[in-house]
């Protein structure tokens, strides 16, 4: 597929068929996902990937109620953490532009789109959700310290096919200097 076909293309999907995602599906979408950009190549984008429905069903309770349904019906629940303190830093820790939190959730950002936009790809589709509980997430996902957790992304082979929402006129939304 094209980059802009399927940028043109991907939809966020919150139906999905009742088929698990085989396990070299879920690699293949992260080796892929790996070659997404990041501050000075510094890669602190880390996945986990969440199939298992009793933790599904826990991570669920700890979400937004509209959220709830979309994690536990998903096949995968795709979790993405980030290393802190190394993102807008040199290798001697000095800070450049922003602060360091900026450019960890900048870089989870691009980590998070290349996801969505490899899974739609390969056909597989996806829902970044922004709205649960952190801290149970990270209890409950025993996420390491030192990493933060930055977004979380149902997917699975969609079972509805949602049509594009209206876009903004470009006029309104570029300014040519």
């Amino acid at each position: 597929m094209e980059s802009l076909d399927c940028i043109l293309q991907r939809r966020s999907v919150r139906k999905y068929k009742d088929e698990q995602l085989p396990r070299e599906m879920i690699e293949k979408i992260i080796d892929y996902t790996k070659y997404a950009p990041s501050w000075a190549n510094t890669k602190v984008v880390r996945y986990m990937c969440v199939v298992d429905k009793e933790l599904k069903s826990k991570l669920a309770n700890c979400s937004d109620p509209a959220n709830a349904h979309y994690i536990e019906q998903a096949p995968a629940l795709f979790v993405l953490t980030a290393v802190k303190g190394r993102c807008g830093t040199d290798r001697r820790g000095g800070i450049y532009y922003h602060t360091p939190k900026e450019w960890l959730m900048f870089d989870a950002g691009i980590a998070a789109q290349t996801l969505c936009l490899v899974a739609y790809d390969l056909g597989v589709s996806t829902l970044i959700m922004g709205v649960f509980d952190g801290d149970r997430y990270v209890d409950l996902l025993d996420i390491p310290e030192d990493q933060e957790l930055v977004a979380i992304i149902s997917a699975g082979y969609a079972d509805e096919k949602p049509v594009a929402p209206k876009r903004k006129e470009t006029s309104e939304i570029l300014q040519i200097l």
